[in-house]
C-alpha cells in the first residue's frame, strides 16, 4: 500500500498508485461523506477494488463513519461472492421489505410488483425513487437509475433538457461535484421516461 499524501489547506489523503492500478482513487470517494461513498461501494463489481476501499479506509478513516463504511464494504463484499456467513453482516429484516403482493406505480403508467422492481440489472447505488441533483459547469444535473429498457444503467437530465442515458463510471464521475440524494417527490422536475422511479419514493 502506497502512503496517502496529505493536501494541507484541506487534509485530503491522496493514493495514486491505488488510483493508477484501478482508475480511481478510493480516498477522494471515502473522503466525499457517508452517503456517497456508500454509494459508491454498492456500485463496485470488482474485489481487488473493493478490498483497496477498505485498505484506505481502515487508513484515513476514525470513528462512527469508519465502522459504518467497513460495514458496507463488508455487505458489498457479501453480495460479490455470494458469502452471507459473515458475523459482521447481518441477516436481513424481513419486516423491512416491501409487501411482495403490493404493486407499485411503473415509470410508464403501468404497475410492476415492488419485489419485480424496472431497474437495470448493472445500475447501483441509487434505489428506485432516488435521484442525485449535482450543480456543475454544465448545469443542474439529476440522475436516476435507469429501467431495464435502458440501454445503460443510468440516465440523466440537464437542465430540464432531453435524458441522456449514462454509463456507470459516467454517473460515479459526477460524485465529484458533491451532489445532493433526493427523492423524486422532492424536486420540480418530472422523471425521464427511462427513470427507475420505483413509485417516487412515495
Amino acid at each position: 500500500m502506497n502512503r496517502p499524501t496529505n493536501t494541507p489547506t484541506k487534509e485530503r489523503h491522496e493514493f495514486p498508485k491505488l488510483k493508477a492500478e484501478h482508475g480511481e482513487d478510493p480516498a477522494r470517494f471515502l473522503q466525499a461523506g457517508r452517503h456517497l461513498a456508500t454509494a459508491r461501494i454498492r456500485g463496485i463489481d470488482d474485489l481487488e477494488l473493493l478490498e483497496a476501499y477498505r485498505a484506505v479506509a481502515k487508513q484515513i478513516l476514525r470513528g462512527s463513519t469508519r465502522d459504518r463504511i467497513l460495514s458496507a464494504l463488508d455487505d458489498r463484499h457479501a453480495e460479490l461472492t455470494g458469502d452471507d456467513s459473515s458475523e459482521d453482516t447481518p441477516e436481513p429484516d424481513p419486516t423491512e421489505l416491501p409487501a411482495d403482493a403490493e404493486p407499485v406505480p411503473a415509470t410508464d403508467g403501468g404497475v410492476v410488483e415492488s419485489d419485480d422492481a424496472p431497474i437495470h440489472p448493472d445500475a447501483s447505488g441509487l434505489d428506485p425513487g432516488e435521484v442525485l441533483v449535482a450543480e456543475t459547469p454544465d448545469g443542474t444535473e439529476h440522475i436516476w437509475s435507469a429501467t431495464i429498457d435502458a440501454d445503460q444503467p443510468y440516465v440523466m437530465v440537464v437542465d430540464g433538457g432531453e435524458p441522456v442515458e449514462l454509463s456507470k463510471n459516467d454517473a460515479f464521475s459526477r460524485l465529484t461535484y458533491d451532489p445532493e440524494r433526493k427523492t423524486n417527490a422532492e424536486i420540480d422536475l418530472e422523471p425521464p421516461a427511462l427513470a427507475a422511479t420505483g413509485g417516487d419514493g412515495e
